[in-house]
């Protein structure tokens, strides 16, 4: 089986002060990149023989309650946040 080091989603974009209830930014959303070894850090377990997208489906709850409050709000690199394992918790 082969797999992906990195799995990519899309989030709401929130808007904070006082863009936060401005309705053009409805729908809009910012896309994540986040690596195998942050899922794995944020699971507490390497997970051998699964592909990092099945991984990250079956667990990404888990995942994005690991990552950091910080790691959120980071600019984006070519229209996309990277999130690696400095960025989940622990």
């Amino acid at each position: 089986m082969e797999t992906s080091d990195c799995v990519e989603f899309e989030m709401p974009l929130q808007m904070q002060g006082k863009l936060a209830g401005d309705p053009q930014f409805d729908g809009m959303t910012r896309r994540y990149r986040i690596s195998r070894a942050a899922i794995e850090k944020s699971l507490g377990e390497a997970t051998i023989n699964v592909s990092t997208q099945a991984l990250y489906d079956e667990y990404f709850f888990d995942v994005w309650m690991t990552i950091e409050d910080e790691a959120w709000r980071k600019r984006p690199v070519d229209g996309i946040v990277h999130l690696g394992p400095d960025d989940i918790k622990g």
